[in-house]
């Protein structure tokens, strides 16, 4: 007996089929073609052209961010410049330029720009300015969402390079060698940007060229007390090293990352010990610091007994991350700030990535919530059943709980509801110099 006759099956085989093809051509990720499937439209625009522009758009440092964050972090830095590069198509790149990828799972997307906003042929001249043009089009597209602050921070390298038919080459592979041109171009202005960098980044260590900005831990639940102050790093103004985060991750790079950190630590000590503060000082660390014996069981507890700091007055962050990469290394370090009489609070909890079985070990004096849970604390009850229950490990440890990142009053309610003592963040104040926060307190109209 024959099976009845399906009229939809042969459309219905037909779309998987070209389902499978499309697959074989097109990123899964960011959705667009693989330069091979390309070549013939870009073959197209030379038709009536002299040359083509092709612009090379990578993301720096993304196989680093992989390897700290994970490949799902990879795949959406992929597929939100992907569809920022589509979207300038228009308006930072000129109309009918063909974006594409280097490959499936490809980390380089590609425009092959036919000619200027109005008609005109491309030039060198032109693909400088579509470069700065995109560079800054697709790094707005990371500001203020979920990659906003992450380290190493998300930037983005433009280069260019002319094609044009040659009767010498074979058509793709000049296309393949412009784009390896364009590719070349972005390398070798990072290459002197990173020299220029280097140089500036070894003065600032030479000559402590950093500044110390302090924000202020306080009791949640209305009761007016302060735990204390953490510290962090500021750069020379206006410089690309301004901010920490880019600071510390071309450190790593260049090898100064431990100097630069026990800079940093000195630093903050002397500014909270000239300002005769009270309270915790919550210091954030690096690992290499704390395997420098040398500075660590020698000079950090000689400048405490030369400012007439009690260790335990100092806390200092070590961050879960580190945990997960060396759970042997964080126990040893752990031990070590045990052996000081200083204090210890493990940064980012609630991400998950520290067995409770270490954290029992180590007995952490404090727990930190991330600040990226805590930004969805009071509007996600998963987010919140998920701190509510490390707050309350953490209570069996007999540690305090700090959340970090607060910006709205329902984020404090809610933290100090399901157990969190202690915040910090821009709803009480944002980092400043302690200089500046006690000359606040003391005017009229801070006080009014």
């Amino acid at each position: 007996m024959t099976a009845p006759h399906d009229p939809t099956a042969p459309s219905e085989r037909r779309r998987a089929d070209d389902q499978r093809q499309r697959s074989l051509f097109e990123d899964r990720v960011t959705g667009l073609p693989v330069l091979a499937v390309v070549l013939d439209e870009v073959r197209t625009m030379l038709d009536s052209r002299r040359q083509v522009g092709v612009l090379h758009v990578e993301v720096s440092d993304l196989r680093l961010v992989e390897s700290l964050y994970g490949w799902q972090v990879f795949d959406r830095i992929m597929a939100l410049a992907a569809t920022a590069l589509v979207a300038a198509v228009g308006k930072a790149l000129p109309a009918g330029t063909r974006v594409a990828i280097d490959a499936i799972a490809g980390a380089r997307l590609l425009a092959f720009v036919p000619c200027g906003d109005h008609g005109t042929e491309v030039d060198a001249q032109l693909l400088t300015r579509l470069s700065r043009q995109t560079r800054s089009w697709t790094e707005q597209a990371f500001e203020g969402g979920e990659f906003d602050g992450l380290s190493p921070e998300i930037r983005v390298q433009v280069g260019h390079a002319l094609l044009a038919m040659t009767p010498f080459f074979r058509f793709e592979r000049s296309v393949y060698v412009a784009v390896d041109r364009a590719r070349e171009c972005d390398r070798q202005r990072e290459a002197l940007r990173d020299l220029s960098w280097a140089e500036e980044l070894r003065r600032i260590i030479r000559c402590a060229d950093i500044a110390s900005v302090f924000q202020p831990i306080v009791r949640l639940g209305g009761v007016v007390e302060e735990l204390g102050q953490e510290a962090f790093v500021r750069g020379p103004s206006g410089s690309a090293f301004e901010l920490p985060r880019p600071m510390f991750a071309f450190s790593t790079r260049l090898g100064t990352c431990r100097q630069l950190d026990q800079l940093c630590a000195e630093a903050a000590i002397r500014a909270f010990a000239a300002r005769g503060c009270s309270g915790r000082l919550f210091v954030n660390v690096v690992p290499e610091t704390l395997d420098d014996g040398e500075w660590f069981e020698g000079r950090l507890p000689a400048l405490l007994r030369s400012l007439a700091i009690e260790p335990a007055t100092l806390v200092l962050d070590l961050p879960e991350r580190a945990a997960e990469a060396d759970p042997v290394g964080f126990c040893r370090r752990a031990q070590r700030c045990r052996d000081e009489g200083l204090a210890i609070a493990v940064d980012d909890m609630g991400t998950g990535r520290v067995p409770r079985s270490l954290l029992e070990t180590i007995r952490p004096d404090y727990f930190k919530f991330d600040p990226s849970l805590v930004r969805e604390v009071d509007r996600s009850p998963m987010v919140e059943d998920a701190l509510s229950s490390v707050a309350s490990f953490a209570k069996q440890l007999g540690a305090e709980v700090i959340g970090e990142g607060i910006e709205r009053a329902s984020q404090a309610e809610t933290l100090s509801r399901i157990g969190a003592k202690w915040g910090q963040g821009y709803l009480f104040a944002a980092p400043a110099a302690l200089e500046r926060r006690a000359a606040e307190r003391s005017s009229p109209v801070a006080g009014s």
